[in-house]
């Protein structure tokens, strides 16, 4: 794992996101995105989500030009799989997550990228079990840190999820993950829990060899 940016492997760029932000600084910062980012921005209707969607394609523009694309052409989601993407640019892949106050983008032009982050907070383990296998249901409730390792491990799933572009509908308590590797739809997806802000957890999904380099950096917001 390395701090040092890379377009031979994997970009994660992460921001912490304002509680709130006014409606200058807001317009500000819609202005330096292109306008089909700015269009998918204004399809929230709260404020605090436009926020948080403002901060991931921040980070999503960012990484685009860590990769070499300095005119962004329109961003679109897969109607299907809800699976984002940037037309015509087919060998770009990126994930966004946010969660409370992170926002995260994982991007490379080598491989398909999968990203999820969480807030670490109580959980009621019975409501979940139709994405946990019944020993790892088990293992949670016997663990030392049940909220804390739940979502480690959900953050994977969800991060594979992604990566694979089936999303949730995926069996997701099919979804053995060990060793940091899972084979999805007989394809290897390796899997890396990364470091980041006390209070949250953070996965990274992605095809290809585990030697892949990974590029983790903070970005202002």
């Amino acid at each position: 794992m390395s701090d040092q940016l890379t377009s031979e492997g994997i970009v994660v760029l992460y921001c912490s996101v304002p509680e709130s932000l006014g409606a200058e600084d807001f317009d500000a910062r819609m202005a330096l995105l292109p306008r089909s980012f700015r269009e998918s921005i204004m399809k929230y209707r709260r404020h605090p989500d436009r926020v948080r969607s403002l901060a991931v394609k921040m980070l999503l523009q960012k990484a685009a030009e860590i990769f070499g694309l300095k005119e962004l052409p329109e961003y679109r989601v897969d109607v299907y799989s809800g699976r984002p993407y940037i037309l015509d640019q087919p060998e770009f892949d990126f994930s966004l997550s946010h969660s409370s106050e992170v926002a995260v983008c994982a991007a490379s032009v080598v491989c398909r990228v999968g990203v999820d982050v969480e807030k670490i907070r109580p959980v009621d383990l019975e409501l979940f079990g139709h994405v946990l296998s019944e020993t790892e249901l088990e293992d949670l409730q016997n663990s030392a840190a049940p909220d804390l390792d739940f979502f480690k491990l959900w953050c994977a799933k969800e991060a594979c999820a992604k990566a694979d572009g089936r999303g949730m509908m995926l069996p997701m308590a099919e979804l053995n993950i060990s060793d940091g590797s899972i084979l999805v739809n007989e394809q290897p997806v390796q899997v890396r829990n990364l470091p980041l802000a006390e209070g949250y957890s953070l996965s990274l999904a992605f095809t290809g060899s585990e030697e892949m380099p990974v590029a983790i950096r903070e970005v202002k917001f």
